[in-house]
């Protein structure tokens, strides 16, 4: 049976396990042991990631001084001298094991309120991508890097993140409880999340296209 599209930043994965392959393969790999992590869409991932963990107020302390790469050894015992993981420096100097793989396989209320927000935006991401590749004329993506064709892009965003932009949304609502979802129902059960009132749908949709800023990236894995 094939997983549930779980939402973290600004991307859908079709699954839990395509979701931690992809932080494994793209950030996990990406980066020599002891070296901060520095793309902007990593790091807005391992927030979302972060956000997902029970204990993230305690993750957190006083501050997340940055992300890192680092031997799993230094936090756990009984592991392979090589195995990798990625830790949390914090500002008081001290640092934790982010756990990323448990904090995807959690799921939660604001997961199910991320998806259904950016299916209500989704034409909006298509229209912003779609554009790029109607002229005729070459697309690039943000470094100036030409793009083969809309499969290998996808909308990213800068300035605020996705997981600001939906946030800063949510704390206009009076906070994530507020935003209510469904998935269909009876017999014909929809894919993903959707919002329940129209009328938070349609502020939705004004405060994206008053706020968001995206980009066009080429897509992990092209």
């Amino acid at each position: 049976m094939p997983g549930h599209p779980v939402q973290i930043g600004s991307r859908l994965f079709a699954s839990k396990s395509v979701a931690k392959s992809y932080v494994s393969m793209e950030i996990l790999h990406a980066y020599a042991p002891g070296t901060p992590i520095t793309d902007p869409d990593h790091i807005d991932t391992l927030f979302d990631i972060l956000r997902r963990k029970p204990n993230a107020a305690e993750k957190i302390g006083t501050g997340v001084e940055h992300f890192y790469v680092t031997h799993t050894s230094e936090f756990r015992r009984y592991v392979r001298p090589d195995a990798l993981t990625i830790a949390i420096h914090r500002s008081t100097g001290n640092d934790v094991d982010l756990g990323y793989g448990k904090a995807i396989d959690n799921s939660s209320e604001v997961d199910h309120a991320k998806d259904a927000l950016r299916h209500a935006v989704q034409d909006l991401r298509d229209s912003f991508k779609f554009s790029h590749f109607g002229s005729g004329s070459p697309a690039y993506d943000e470094e100036g890097i030409e793009l083969s064709s809309h499969d290998d892009s996808e909308v990213r965003y800068r300035q605020p993140s996705w997981g600001k932009l939906t946030g800063d949304f949510a704390d206009s609502e009076g906070g994530w409880m507020n935003i209510e979802t469904h998935s269909g129902g009876g017999s014909d059960p929809l894919v993903g999340r959707r919002l329940v009132s129209e009328s938070q749908r349609d502020r939705w949709r004004d405060y994206y296209r008053a706020h968001a800023v995206p980009v066009l990236s080429r897509k992990a894995g092209h």
